[in-house]
């Protein structure tokens, strides 16, 4: 199976039931077009899991969290990158990519969740490297420049910038921050307690001593704890319809977590 033919086929062409002349249609058109270039950039250094039981699963779980959230303009896609390395990405255009070591220290439907939730914060809240940054995607987006047509220089910058800043930056820790915050909020929607996030993060806080990538691009744990204890302070019982079980437990079946 070669390259082009994989990433059409785990992320298939956006499709829009909007009118297609309307701005905002376009507008989508264009981050998911950006979106997928950023992908393919990601795909060079890391590529996907070929396994289509646990990429299914992982995307039936993102379908439920992603209307609980903003953009539903988007189609949400998910794909699982095939390393042991500890990574989670969210990528305009409504693209998710998670490790295989990422699935693997998800104890629960509630920590699966809470992190997935966190990276669909990050697209519905417009996150992005910098403000200047933010301002040359909008150009971007309005303009209707093609990443791969003969315009394309300034875009591949933007390009590079965001690879950049996924990583080896990070976003900054106020984004950070704010995902979390809205991912707790989604647990609530989706019968969840909040706090679950205090077990998952207290647990990567001792499993990430070492990741480099954890360590450069995210705020320390200890502080992400403290500001959902704040938010949330009131531990809440969980519902049954808490976490997708079924599907968390086709990962957990996929992926020896022992």
């Amino acid at each position: 199976m070669n390259f082009i033919f994989l990433i059409l086929l785990l992320f298939t062409n956006y499709c829009s039931s909007f009118d297609s002349t309307s701005p905002e249609s376009h507008r989508v058109k264009q981050e998911t077009l950006f979106g997928r270039q950023v992908v393919k950039n990601f795909l060079i250094r890391y590529p996907l899991l070929k396994e289509e039981i646990p990429t299914k699963a992982l995307n039936r779980i993102v379908s439920k969290i992603s209307k609980k959230v903003g953009r539903k303009d988007l189609i949400y896609r998910a794909g699982i990158l095939d390393t042991d390395e500890i990574l989670a990405f969210s990528i305009p255009g409504g693209y998710i990519l998670v490790s295989r070591g990422m699935i693997k220290t998800w104890e629960s439907p509630a920590s699966a969740e809470f992190v997935l939730a966190h990276e669909l914060s990050h697209i519905y809240l417009s996150h992005s490297y910098e403000p200047e940054d933010n301002n040359s995607f909008e150009k971007f987006l309005q303009a209707g420049l093609d990443p791969t047509g003969g315009t394309a220089v300034a875009v591949r910058a933007l390009e590079k910038k965001w690879d950049t800043m996924l990583k080896e930056t990070g976003r900054e820790p106020s984004q950070e921050y704010e995902s979390d915050l809205s991912a707790g909020y989604i647990l609530q929607e989706l019968g969840c307690n909040p706090l679950a996030a205090v077990n998952y993060l207290n647990k990567m806080d001792k499993l990430t001593k070492k990741s480099d990538w954890i360590q450069k691009t995210h705020p320390s744990f200890p502080e992400r704890i403290q500001r959902i204890q704040k938010e949330f302070k009131v531990k809440q019982k969980e519902s049954s319809s808490c976490g997708s079980k079924s599907d968390w437990d086709i990962l957990n079946e996929q992926f020896d977590k022992k």
